[in-house]
């Protein structure tokens, strides 16, 4: 026999029915039942007869916590539960990386899995957990054609210490960055999906977008003479589709990224908030200065990038698409960020 089970919400207990048979599942009392994955996606079956099986996905690099110091958190849950875990080694590829559980009953079951869901959970809030994908409005056309004339435009200046070639975004790469994300799970990265296509949905009924990107600024308040982040602001082109009189615009569509990525709970506490801008330079392009990973970046002094080029208007484009690019890696073809999903903006 083989079931897929769902749960009605009870003051005590969650009551877990299968084939006309109700099981009450432990619940704990610290779990955020509102950020763990719904219990009915860990597809608990009973095959064999009388053993039964869920799963929670998980990428191999988070599973540490779920291990513990010499397997010890993994041999407390098993002993607390009464069911057997197989977390899957180092190495597997993520689209098959499921943390798997077997016991007894459907409600040992459950019950592991609630708390597997909650330790992996606290991992990816963790400030340690890197962000490892975000949302993205690539910048396209005329405008990175802009950001590549001012890289030659200050290289061929006089220009200040740390100004180089490597700290300036690479111009296929131009963007607007609307939140970041941590997907450590395939079931995490197919809502993400979802969700961009809900939002996306929503923000075509206003209209096509355009653009207009220029104007430097130092991110963070740095001073010039040490900054680490220099943006161009984003606005609305003035007349155009997608204005923000017409009830759209980049400021709205942006809106609706995050609603909607919040709505499938995809939106940690922490998250950068959301500041329109287009970053053109970073000091952590080139890399650390000699402390490694925990080093801090070298600092540019950017007095005359913006004294000779602070009013610079990069350009007008029509943003075509919004993407779930993921960090650190790169489109052969394309030169942009690696897309896990996109979708049409009009």
């Amino acid at each position: 026999m083989s079931a897929d089970y769902y749960l009605e919400d009870s003051l005590a207990a969650e009551i877990l029915e299968i084939n006309g048979r109700r099981y009450r599942v432990q619940c704990e009392a610290d779990l955020d039942h509102q950020s763990i994955a719904d219990v009915s996606q860990y597809h608990i079956r009973e095959d064999p007869p009388g053993r039964w099986s869920g799963r929670v996905y998980a990428d191999p690099e988070i599973m540490g916590p779920l291990i513990g110091t010499g397997g010890s958190t993994k041999r407390a849950l098993e002993s607390e539960t009464g069911c057997t875990l197989r977390i899957p080694p180092r190495g597997t590829p993520r689209d098959d990386s499921v943390v798997a559980v077997h016991g007894d009953s459907p409600e040992a079951v459950a019950t592991c899995l609630r708390r597997v869901a909650a330790t992996i959970e606290q991992t990816v809030r963790a400030k340690r957990t890197k962000y490892n994908y975000f949302v993205s409005l690539p910048l396209r056309g005329a405008v990175a054609n802009g950001a590549r004339s001012l890289r030659e435009a200050a290289l061929a200046d006089a220009a200040g210490e740390g100004v180089e070639e490597a700290v300036f975004v690479q111009p296929e790469r131009l963007h607007v960055t609307v939140l970041m994300l941590k997907l450590y799970g395939e079931d995490k990265r197919a809502a993400a999906g979802r969700a961009l296509a809900a939002a996306c949905e929503r923000i075509r009924r206003a209209g096509p977008l355009r653009v207009r990107i220029g104007g430097l600024e130092i991110m963070g308040g740095d001073p010039p003479e040490a900054a680490h982040v220099v943006y161009a602001g984003v606005r609305d082109a003035a007349g155009e589709g997608g204005s923000a009189g017409s009830g759209g615009g980049v400021k709205h569509a942006c809106d609706v990224l995050v609603e909607e990525f919040a709505k499938a709970k995809l939106k940690y506490p922490g998250a950068p908030p959301l500041k329109l801008h287009a970053t053109v330079l970073n000091s952590k392009y080139r890399g650390s200065d000699g402390g490694g990973a925990s080093g801090r970046a070298k600092p540019c002094d950017v007095r005359g990038l913006l004294e000779r080029h602070g009013a610079v208007e990069l350009g007008e484009c029509e943003l075509a698409e919004a993407h779930v690019s993921e960090r650190g890696r790169t489109d052969a073809e394309s030169g942009y960020y690696a897309c896990l999903h996109r979708e049409p903006l009009s």
